[in-house]
């Protein structure tokens, strides 16, 4: 009885004979490079929303790559890593992005002074380089003791690392330069995340000092100020929940100024037509 039970069994899970004249036998469709094409491509991630804010596009440049005219390679990889599609930085080489004919130095200033970061490509090079360290320098003025400024160093020991950047961390690109790269794409990320923050916590500011006369009654007609200031204030700190940005507070500062300016503007006339 044992033995007639397991042969129907394997009878029931053994599949159909290609031989039988009435199965037709599908084959799988062929893979591209070794791959199915019946698996599904997960769809790359999009770019954080902040990197199309207007903090970030008042400066021409994220990062400003600055390094000696021998390490350009280098440079080129760094940059090219930042730039690809699923990044979207927008950084600055010097032999790539000066203007034909421009003075050296405005040119270098110019740059630094429009870029939110500094990458230093610090190498035996660029101390080598008297235009590399006339920007380092100028990277410190711009921003002193600021997570703004970004060392790398290649082919470099300690001793020979610049004593004005002791007191920064620096990520070595001899180990692992896609790791640097990667590094180096989070803290300028980081910084323009933080820059746009306190861009909005300026926006409250001023919705509350437009939303509130000298007297600290409300000026709105019809609305609540408190409470709106109060929304104000609950979307500012909980607008990333589940990593989402909520965009809703930006509808409301702009209607919150759009009426104060509004009540003020209308307290205006009345101050006129009273003197009158």
């Amino acid at each position: 009885m044992y033995g007639w039970f397991r042969r129907l069994l394997v009878k029931k899970e053994s599949p159909q004979s290609s031989s039988s004249p009435h199965v037709q036998v599908r084959t799988p469709p062929p893979s591209v490079d070794g791959a199915s094409s019946l698996v599904p491509t997960s769809p790359p991630n999009p770019p954080p929303r902040f990197l199309s804010s207007m903090i970030r596009w008042s400066q021409t440049y994220d990062l400003c790559v600055c390094h000696s005219p021998v390490d350009i390679e280098e440079a080129i990889l760094l940059a090219t890593y930042l730039e690809k599609p699923a990044r979207g930085l927008r950084c600055f080489l010097r032999q790539r992005d000066a203007s034909v004919g421009g003075a050296i130095p405005t040119e270098l200033c110019q740059a630094v002074q429009s870029s939110h970061c500094w990458a230093l490509l610090i190498t035996p090079n660029f101390l080598l380089d008297d235009w590399c360290q006339y920007m380092m320098h100028q990277a410190l003025s711009e921003g002193p003791m600021s997570n703004r400024i970004i060392p790398l160093v290649l082919n470099l020991s300690y001793s020979q690392y610049p004593k004005e950047l002791r007191f920064y961390y620096y990520k070595d690109l001899s180990k692992n330069p896609e790791r640097g790269y990667t590094q180096v794409y989070k803290t300028v990320l980081k910084y323009l995340e933080d820059m746009d923050e306190k861009m909005l916590l300026k926006l409250i500011a001023t919705c509350t000092v437009l939303a509130i006369d000298w007297k600290g009654h409300p000026v709105f007609q019809g609305q609540n100020c408190h409470q709106t200031i109060r929304i104000l204030s609950l979307c500012f700190h909980f607008r990333r929940l589940r990593g989402q940005r909520l965009q809703i507070h930006r509808t409301i500062v702009h209607h919150t100024l759009e009426a104060a300016e509004g009540n003020i503007m209308r307290r205006t006339e009345m101050r006129e037509r009273r003197s009158i």
